[in-house]
C-alpha cells in the first residue's frame, strides 16, 4: 500500500529565482534529486525519484492522477535502494533522468516547492499547495517571487512532462 494518497491542489507558476536568497528563507529544506518518469501522459504519471538532502537518501515511487490542471491525486511509497535499482532498470532506455535542485520553503501556512532545473538558467518552477481552488486565486506569492507567468491552467504544462525535451515548459515561456 502507498505511504500517502492525497489530493492535492497546486499552483504552478514560473519565476525568476535568486538562489541565494532561496538559502536564507526561514526553515528552508534543500533537496538534490533524480528523477525518472516510467510513464507520463495527460491523465496519468508514473515516477521514480532518488532525493537527497546532502545526509540521507531517500528513494520513492510515485503514482499521480491528475484530476484537472489544479487538482490531482497522488500515491508515494518509499523504496529500497535495491527495488529502486530494479525499476530504473525497467524505465524506457530513452527516457531522460532529470536532475534537478528543489528548495521546500514555508509560506503563510502552506508549503512551496521551488524546482530549479540545469535546463532554464534564470528561471524556476514555484508549486504552491492550496487548500482550494479559491484559495488559489487568492494567492499571495512570496517576496523572493518575481512571476514571469502563471502555467496553472495550460494544457501544454500540466500534460507533459518537464523531463521530455519538447515539453513546452522547457522552451522559453513568453513575458507578462
Amino acid at each position: 500500500m502507498p505511504d500517502t494518497q492525497k489530493e492535492i491542489e497546486r499552483k504552478y507558476l514560473i519565476f525568476r529565482p535568486d538562489p541565494s536568497y532561496l538559502n536564507m528563507q526561514k526553515g528552508v529544506k534543500r533537496y538534490e534529486i533524480e528523477q525518472i518518469y516510467l510513464r507520463s501522459d495527460a491523465k496519468v504519471s508514473r515516477r521514480i525519484r532518488q532525493k537527497t538532502d546532502g545526509i540521507r537518501t531517500v528513494c520513492t515511487y510515485t503514482e499521480k492522477v491528475r484530476i484537472s490542471p489544479l487538482v490531482r491525486l497522488e500515491d508515494e511509497r518509499t523504496v529500497s535502494e535495491e527495488a529502486y535499482a530494479r525499476l530504473r532498470d525497467q524505465a524506457d532506455p530513452a527516457c531522460e533522468v532529470l536532475h534537478k535542485v528543489r528548495y521546500v520553503i514555508p509560506h503563510e501556512g502552506r508549503q512551496c516547492e521551488i524546482d530549479l532545473f540545469p535546463f532554464w538558467e534564470k528561471q524556476a518552477i514555484l508549486e504552491i499547495e492550496c487548500e482550494s481552488e479559491e484559495a488559489a486565486a487568492h494567492l499571495t506569492l512570496p517576496a523572493f517571487v518575481r512571476l514571469i507567468r502563471d502555467v496553472t491552467n495550460e494544457p501544454d504544462y500540466t500534460s507533459h512532462s518537464l523531463a521530455h525535451p519538447a515539453c513546452p515548459a522547457r522552451r522559453e515561456p513568453k513575458t507578462v
